[in-house]
């Protein structure tokens, strides 16, 4: 997952969060992790207390490593999972976890999307911020499955036959059936689009 124009918003965001508490950060679909090894090092030499958890069905190697020599406190806490979202993070929900933000970029489906948004929510702190990546562009109405690309066949979850399609319509039924939560898609210039609690 890559969120580079987010990513002043979202160290903002941590940093307001710090002056009151340990900030806690969810990162679902790191790849790569430009965004995660990018958050995790900022966070590592800026807050002195913190959690960050990063979920993929693969963790590459570089990743691993480089969260290593990052060398976090005991009271900073970097880690990796591996696994699908759609089995981590109801065993997150079972061990009482909680998030003040959320980042998703995992599979890009209706399916997908609409579980990992309703397990963010049981995750979430109160006042806490969910950021779904690719709401704007190619996934809005149409899905996508890494269980159909073959490096990722054995370890994605398959496909699921939906009504509705893509990553923008699973946002808005979700902000439609939950009326507590405000949809904000013009915070950064980047894909993505952010939920967060009514104020009102």
């Amino acid at each position: 997952m890559s969120y580079h124009d987010s990513l002043p918003q979202i160290k903002r965001l941590l940093s307001e969060i710090s002056a009151v508490f340990p900030p806690r950060v969810l990162e679902v679909g790191i790849l790569d992790g430009i965004s995660f090894i990018t958050l995790a090092a900022w966070m590592r030499f800026s807050l002195p207390t913190f959690a960050l958890y990063g979920i993929d069905v693969i963790i590459k190697e570089h990743v691993k490593i480089i969260v290593n020599l990052l060398e976090p406190t005991l009271a900073q806490d970097i880690k990796v999972i591996t696994g699908s979202s759609l089995d981590v993070m109801p065993k997150m929900i079972d061990g009482n976890f909680q998030f003040d933000l959320i980042m998703l970029d995992g599979d890009h489906n209706y399916h997908t999307v609409s579980n990992d948004l309703s397990n963010s929510l049981k995750l979430l702190s109160p006042n806490g911020v969910i950021i779904v990546d690719d709401y704007h562009g190619k996934y809005e109405t149409t899905d996508m499955w890494y269980s159909e690309a073959e490096a990722w066949s054995s370890l994605c979850a398959a496909r699921v036959e939906t009504e509705k399609h893509g990553v923008k319509t699973a946002v808005d039924d979700f902000i439609s059936d939950h009326p507590e939560l405000v949809l904000e898609d013009s915070v950064t210039r980047s894909l993505a689009a952010v939920i967060k609690y009514r104020k009102d």
